[in-house]
């Protein structure tokens, strides 16, 4: 998109990527539109109003109010992508086209990584579509096959005798994987003939709430600005520092560990933060959820709609 927006002149030429890629994070138009109708129709907004019309009319909508419409969308899950709107951005990202990304040859330079349980940011859409064993087979038949939804299942340990929680835990586990951990493994291959910095935490949040325990998305701000240094665990605490020394030196144009090797399989080195406050640079293949993204990238490389169907979005192209 910069490319696109300031030629010749780009305002950076190093990113850090730290909340999903574009396949995750951008709709196409005519999705957001559905949507915007949907939202539209409940607060009252006329089709016969003119678009000039229609925008004072949601403007004048309470903040709470326009909040809460989300509900008109059928699906616990709020509209919060960017829009390929032809304009600022030229095409819709889909993971089927990330591995063959091209960069503007300006950008030199990438940080990007995840978090071990980033899937449980869709805990709740997750856990209101009330998936049962029965429900998942249907669903995942139909959008991939018998044949790619049985070895799907299986490879996630997903059966018949899965209990409630246990079945929640794993598709968790396969929302991770596949919305954020491949994806992103995606983009630091596609991008790595350059300079790509590739990270994966490990440790979790210490503070009481449903989070605690989990290396869950935005884990990281816990470390990133060392703003509760005073309430982490010591080891935790000195984890925070090298975590943050690490942005600084990349943000300033320095190495903050060893970088990142597409073409060693596996073997390419990532640096670990956690568990239980230490960091370490190792094989991207000791990454636990490494098999993970190996089945995702063979099974729904074409088929990616079916995982977000899970936690109920349904995507128009």
């Amino acid at each position: 998109m910069c490319s696109e927006l300031f030629p010749p002149a780009k305002p950076f030429n190093q990113v850090i990527l730290a909340s999903g890629v574009a396949s995750l994070t951008v709709r196409s138009l005519k999705h957001q539109q559905v949507i915007y109708d949907k939202i539209a129709a409940r607060l009252g907004v006329q089709e016969h109003q003119t678009a000039r019309e229609r925008l004072k009319a949601l403007r004048g909508v309470p903040a709470d109010e326009l909040v809460n419409s989300y509900v008109a969308l059928g699906a616990p899950v709020v509209s919060w992508q960017a829009t390929a709107d032809g304009v600022f951005l030229k095409q819709t990202p889909s993971v089927s086209n990330l591995p063959f990304q091209k960069y503007d040859p300006s950008l030199r330079r990438v940080l990007i990584g995840d978090c071990a349980h980033e899937g449980t940011i869709f805990a709740h859409p997750l856990k209101a579509m009330q998936l049962d064993y029965p429900k998942l087979q249907q669903m995942a038949s139909s959008s991939l096959g018998d044949e790619t939804s049985k070895q799907l299942l299986q490879e996630y340990g997903i059966s018949a005798s899965s209990s409630p929680e246990d079945l929640f835990t794993r598709l968790t586990r396969l929302v991770t994987d596949a919305e954020w951990s491949q994806p992103i493994q995606n983009v630091a291959r596609s991008f790595s003939e350059q300079d790509v910095f590739y990270y994966h935490i490990r440790d979790v949040n210490p503070f009481p709430g449903p989070n605690k325990g989990l290396s869950h998305h935005g884990v990281d701000l816990l470390y990133i600005f060392l703003t509760y240094q005073s309430y982490l665990p010591d080891n935790v605490a000195k984890l925070a520092e090298d975590f943050a020394k690490s942005w600084l030196v990349f943000a300033n144009g320095g190495t903050p560990w060893k970088s990142y090797d597409k073409t060693q399989d596996g073997k390419s080195t990532i640096m670990y933060f956690g568990p239980s406050g230490a960091n370490t640079e190792g094989a991207e293949e000791s990454k636990m959820a490494y098999k993970g993204l190996q089945v995702c990238e063979k099974l729904l490389l074409m088929h990616p709609h079916f995982v977000t169907s899970l936690r109920g979005e349904n995507i128009v192209e």
